[in-house]
């Protein structure tokens, strides 16, 4: 990345495997890419030290359109992010700071049309809320199975906000409740088994 001269990037696609050093500086990549103008980062890290927080620069750019991040990646964003030209966002079997983290992420967005989601059951979010009026696409998967022994309401749910929704794909078998807006929009609405997309 250091020797790369282009003033812009198109894209850039990270994989760590679990056999990766844990201290690859893999937060400096990252941060080389946004400084490049980076418009697509895919990035999986399988490695098996803590999640890594991703550097501040990414929580401000402006170039990206497609963002990808998998696995052992901590989502830590600030109410002041904003990614206002990203369109496609995936998150998979990521680690949440929090829940506000993961509202402050999405309400960067304002462009945003594919959200693509894949859960397991310690990440962090009880409410999982998605307020994202641009949303067209919207693919949920929750690999969390319920408790049989597990009587009592634990709080967690889906809360969805998403006026321009056209397509919904979801996958949940966890016994989470759902708070689903109107979608008047909707025009293609698939309810799939959480673990076909494991």
């Amino acid at each position: 990345m250091e020797l790369h001269k282009s003033p812009l990037l198109q894209k850039l696609s990270i994989e760590l495997g679990r056999r990766c050093p844990t201290d690859a500086d893999v937060g400096k990549w990252v941060e080389n890419a946004v400084n490049h103008g980076v418009r697509e980062l895919f990035f999986t890290l399988q490695w098996s030290a803590d999640p890594t927080r991703l550097p501040k620069s990414l929580n401000t750019c402006k170039t990206l359109l497609h963002l990808r991040l998998s696995h052992k990646i901590l989502v830590d964003f600030p109410t002041s992010s904003c990614l206002p030209s990203l369109k496609n966002l995936k998150l998979y079997y990521v680690v949440y700071k929090d829940e506000v983290s993961l509202v402050a992420l999405l309400s960067s967005c304002p462009v945003l049309e594919l959200l693509y989601v894949k859960r397991n059951e310690d990440d962090n979010v009880a409410k999982f809320s998605v307020k994202v009026p641009s949303l067209r696409v919207f693919v949920y998967f929750n690999a969390m199975s319920p408790d049989e022994n597990d009587v009592v309401d634990d709080g967690r749910s889906l809360v969805m906000d998403t006026p321009a929704l056209t397509r919904f794909v979801i996958g949940d078998d966890s016994g989470d409740s759902w708070s689903i807006k109107s979608m008047p929009c909707l025009q293609l609405c698939i309810v799939a088994p959480s673990n076909s997309h494991s």
